[in-house]
């Protein structure tokens, strides 16, 4: 046997003559291969000054005196002013320092370490916390990686776009009429009873509150139809009544505007708001109409009135 088995350094021969060559050749061989690192993975042309003691693993398409001759994957050594090809062997690791990735040697490439972890789940992601081993990114399907906490998806990421599935939302509307609930002043919490959405069931559709799950910034919509209106009605408003502050859209003289339908008078009003919240602050909506009698009706059926929020950010 003149090379050992695995990598393939040069061994001494009985009575052989200049030993120290041959003993040489296998420590130089071995200042290469042990602790493994490459300047790069990707150069593909031959450096014409190299350093001694340079390493590269040869892609395709490598050029050069020496590099085109050797094997896609090889390593490239140099050192004495020569260079020297050597096979890698099925499990070896390298990492390589332009990129500072991690490689190992599959058995005909080389391969990124990470790039054949396993798919995960949310409740085991494939990239996880060492003391938190539910929270990490794992692969929900093909270009759709997701990202877990507590076991559960919070965010999915594909080309056909970009969900939260445990983001704070509600929608909301009035199924029926109450009559009689403004007019003369005399504010009214309106109570949206039909849920249509409530992620995380943060809404209260028996009081129409909202209750702030997490400190955030929250996006707040309303669209608000009252009939019952006439000409004596000279203000309403419809406010955003949150735990730390009450933000008003207010309309003057609705009574000069509003639409005849039937012989009632119907108008409709809504707005959008932006409120910040601290985790267990409260939001509802209070509508108020002045200058007449307490005759305003509040309008449902589903499709009349409604109310809805999402945390932004």
């Amino acid at each position: 046997m003149s090379d050992t088995t695995r990598l393939q350094l040069p061994l001494l021969a009985a009575a052989q003559a200049q030993k120290h060559v041959t003993h040489n050749e296998a420590i130089l061989t071995l200042d290469g291969l042990v602790q493994l690192a490459a300047k790069s993975a990707t150069t593909t042309a031959q450096p014409s000054s190299p350093s001694d003691g340079d390493l590269y693993l040869l892609p395709a398409g490598k050029t050069g005196a020496d590099w085109g001759a050797y094997s896609n994957g090889a390593i490239a050594h140099y050192y004495d002013g020569v260079w020297h090809q050597y096979a890698p062997g099925t499990g070896w690791m390298c990492f390589v320092q332009d990129t500072k990735i991690l490689y190992f040697y599959d058995g005909s490439a080389w391969q990124r370490v990470l790039a054949n972890a396993s798919d995960g789940s949310a409740s085991t992601p494939a990239f996880a916390f060492s003391a938190d081993a539910d929270n990490g990114l794992y692969r929900i399907g093909t270009n759709n990686p997701g990202m877990a906490a507590g076991g559960s998806l919070v965010q999915s990421w594909s080309t056909l776009g970009n969900t939260q599935p445990l983001q704070p939302a509600f929608y909301a509307a009035r199924s029926a009429d109450v009559a009689n609930v403004t007019g003369n002043g005399t504010g009214y919490s309106a109570v949206f009873d039909s849920e249509i959405l409530d992620r995380g069931n943060n809404y209260n559709n028996t009081t129409g509150v909202f209750t702030a799950p997490v400190t955030g910034v929250y996006l707040f919509n309303s669209v608000v139809r009252l009939s019952n209106f006439s000409s004596s009605f000279n203000q309403a408003y419809i406010q955003l009544q949150t735990t730390a502050r009450a933000i008003q859209s207010f309309i003057g003289n609705p009574g000069a505007m509003f639409e005849t339908n039937s012989g009632l008078g119907i108008f409709g009003f809504g707005s959008s708001w932006i409120a910040p919240m601290t985790a267990g602050d409260t939001a509802y909506i209070f509508v108020n109409v002045k200058g007449g009698s307490k005759v305003i009706t509040f309008a449902g059926n589903g499709a009349y009135s409604c109310f809805s929020g999402i945390l932004l950010a």
